[in-house]
């Protein structure tokens, strides 16, 4: 696949530090973050979505990493963004919690993430939260080297424990959930109004080692 950018979002920070204040093993949780998606050769580009209250903290990490961010003004009520954060609050589990949200969809906003495609010319976007500073760049290049093996296929996933992995998404496939405001959970969930396949018994998944599928911290 070709420019194949990780989109990284901060928008559903509030005003508590987030990933580019809190601190592990002496560096901020954002620059660990970026540090590992750099060590996965099949992503292009690496792009931060925030508020520009954020901007301080975060340009200098992303400037570190060469990371291209896009600031969007002063806060303003996202109320999609803010219901997929307290649906991710009651989730035991990294997809089928309430609203079908998944732990990739914190802070994702589709029409910006379309903003930071185009720009980018970028063919498809991995999704990773900010803090996932253990997230695996070996499981994120399986992630595109399998979207890359099945061209059809509109978004791919793996069933990772929280925080090591990604979604990728075809520019295609998010300029429809921008156009119909949809986001990717919603697509791996079963609605009973809708009953068809698991998509993780398909080509949409990537497999993942069981003891990272299975792993439940």
């Amino acid at each position: 696949m070709k420019n194949v950018t990780a989109i990284i979002s901060l928008l559903h920070e509030g005003s508590s530090p987030g990933a580019a204040r809190r601190r592990f093993r002496g560096e901020a949780v954002l620059s660990w973050t970026l540090g590992r998606l750099r060590l996965c050769g099949g992503l292009e580009n690496i792009a931060l979505l925030c508020w520009e209250d954020q901007v301080a903290q975060v340009q200098p990490i992303a400037s570190a990493a060469g990371a291209f961010v896009l600031a969007k003004g002063p806060r303003c009520r996202l109320p999609m963004v803010e219901a997929i954060a307290a649906a991710r609050k009651w989730s035991d589990g990294w997809r089928g919690g309430l609203l079908g949200a998944c732990h990739f969809d914190l802070g994702f906003h589709a029409p910006w993430a379309v903003e930071i495609v185009r720009k980018l010319s970028a063919s498809a976007a991995v999704l990773v939260e900010a803090d996932a500073a253990l997230v695996d760049p070996n499981l994120i290049q399986r992630l595109i080297d399998h979207a890359d093996q099945h061209p059809q296929a509109e978004y791919v996933f793996m069933p990772a424990a929280p925080g090591l992995g990604g979604i990728l998404i075809r520019s295609v496939l998010m300029e429809q959930l921008a156009a119909g405001g949809g986001w990717p959970g919603r697509l791996l969930c079963y609605w009973p109004g809708a009953p068809g396949r698991d998509p993780i018994a398909n080509e949409r998944c990537a497999a993942a080692p069981t003891s990272v599928a299975r792993a439940c911290g």
